[in-house]
Parts: C-alpha cells; structure tokens; sequence
C-alpha cells in the first residue's frame, strides 16, 4: 500500500514594501488588521534604494530637511544610519503588531524601488502599498484615531481571483 503526501499549499501572504520613508504606526496597524481579516501572512520586504545610495557617493550631493529648511550633506554612512534606524524602527513595531493579532510575519532584504521591486515578485503574493505622506501635511494635521480612510485604491488582475 502506497501512502501519498500531500504538501500543503503555501499560505498566501500580503507584501509590504518598507523604504526609507518608512510607514506609520497606524498604517501597520491597518495592515495587520486586514492580514487578519483575510487570514493571511504579512511579509515585510525591507528595501535600499541603490539609486539614492549612489547619489549619496557624489561628492556635492546635498539634502535639503523638512524640518527647518537647512542644507546638509548627504553622506552614505549617514543615509545608512537613517535606513537601519527605520528599518530597525518598522520591524520592531510591526513585530510587536503581528504577534498581538496572531498574524505570521517574515521579513526579506532587498534592494531597488518600492514600486519595481514588489510587483517583480510572483503572482501569489498580495501587496500592500502604503500611502506617501506628503510632507506638505504632516505638520499641519496630525492623525486622528478612528478617522475613516476618504480614498483607497485597489489594483485588480482581472481574473476570476479578483472576486
């Protein structure tokens, strides 16, 4: 008698890309509120931008802040040290997140643009791409809790799946 072994399927998971720009606490908080909701797992794709790295080795590059207005230049070691802080940052929180909702999470390096890099992958993953702030607001309105969302997006494939 010969005993077949099924393999499980994979579990569908939702990709989020984290760049240097980072996702705020209630983002993630939304996110993994939804994995829950549809059950799936949450992989965090933890991206450097190759492109700004190569900017930050010119030797007149400059940076112009958000905060203040005032030039500095911008260095490779100190654009390594913002992205592992963000990146440190946003896996801690969205760690902590997962584990209070019981929502598997998985983190993979990676290096390209957010856009690119996430939709290159495989067709089985869902992706969640969270909204830029635009720095214009940020200091003018501050997130309420429980404000509704005015506008989302949602990308379809148009196959029977989009159901």
């Amino acid at each position: 008698m010969a005993v077949m072994m099924t393999e499980q399927p994979a579990r569908r998971r939702i990709l989020v890309p984290i760049d240097l720009q980072g996702i705020g606490h209630g983002t993630l908080e939304t996110l993994v509120h939804i994995a829950r909701l549809l059950d799936r797992g949450l992989l965090g794709l933890m991206l450097e931008d190759i492109r700004l790295q190569q900017v930050a080795d010119l030797p007149f590059t400059t940076e112009i802040t958000l905060r203040g207005g005032r030039e500095r230049s911008l260095l490779r070691d100190h654009l390594s040290q913002r992205h592992s802080l963000v990146s440190t940052d946003t896996r801690r929180l969205l760690n902590d997140l997962a584990r209070r909702d019981r929502v598997e999470l998985a983190f993979e390096h990676a290096a390209g643009s957010r856009l690119h890099t996430a939709l290159e992958r495989d067709g089985q993953t869902d992706i969640f791409f969270p909204a830029r702030q635009r720095w214009q607001l940020v200091a003018a309105t501050r997130p309420v809790a429980g404000k509704a969302i005015r506008r989302m997006g949602l990308v379809l494939a148009g196959t029977a799946q989009d159901e």
